[in-house]
């Protein structure tokens, strides 16, 4: 990857969009070009090869959770701890990419966890027992690099091994799926639009709406009054 050229990055890109989803074309293209500003910053290349690489329009829509049998499955298949790690986190902490990356045992105290989110906002996330293990294990951090180096794993890194597992058992999800799959389970069982947003890190509620799903189950219009109504 770090010596593609622009031809070989437009032809997979080309393949990308006849296979998958706009979203999640657009997810993969994020990582790529996190790989490449890494590569720049360390200097090991002197032009970005992706840069000529139009980002597909994705229109705002409803929330898109990996499916529940799907996210077992998913699970069940996984012989990477660090994979399994990543999607834990995902799955039942609501954690981007880069708050999986920058996650360590130091951040679960008092049965909550400390999220360092985008803009360098912080929030505090309740731990689920499932996410506790996680912690306990992590040395320093929950995902470790396999390099010897220190400090996290590359965002980018985190994105691209889950959603390689997940395109691996067949399946058209990634680890942002995982999210709006916390998203959705939290707001259905709460009903708190302002708790789904405080704890997925968001500024705007308009935001969570793309996040966490919901249904028509139960009353709904039947409640509405009609009596002096034609």
């Amino acid at each position: 990857m770090l010596h593609a050229q622009p031809a070989h990055l437009e032809a997979w890109y080309r393949d990308l969009s006849s296979r998958v989803q706009p979203s999640t074309q657009a997810g993969e293209l994020s990582g790529v070009r996190a790989f490449y500003r890494w590569a720049l910053t360390m200097r090991l290349l002197d032009e970005d090869p992706s840069a000529g690489l139009p980002r597909p329009r994705v229109l705002p829509g409803r929330p898109r959770p990996i499916a529940t049998d799907d996210l077992f499955a998913a699970f069940a298949q996984c012989d990477d701890q660090r994979v399994t790690a990543a999607m834990t986190l995902a799955a039942y902490a609501g954690l981007r990419a880069a708050e999986v990356a920058g996650a360590q045992r130091k951040d679960l105290r008092d049965g909550s966890i400390t999220v360092r989110g985008k803009g360098g906002r912080v929030r505090l996330v309740p731990a689920h027992p499932l996410v506790v293990g996680w912690f306990h294990a992590a040395d320093p951090y929950v995902v470790p690099r396999r390099d010897g180096r220190p400090g996290p794993c590359a965002p980018w890194l985190v994105s691209q091994v889950v959603n390689r597992h997940l395109h691996g058992c067949g399946l058209d999800d990634t680890l942002h799926t995982l999210r709006h799959w916390f998203a959705t389970h939290l707001y259905r069982g709460t009903l708190d639009v302002r708790l789904t947003q405080d704890l997925l890190g968001h500024s705007s509620p308009t935001t969570t709406a793309l996040y966490a799903d919901w249904t028509h189950d139960g009353p709904t219009v039947a409640l509405l009054p009609t009596t002096g109504v034609a």
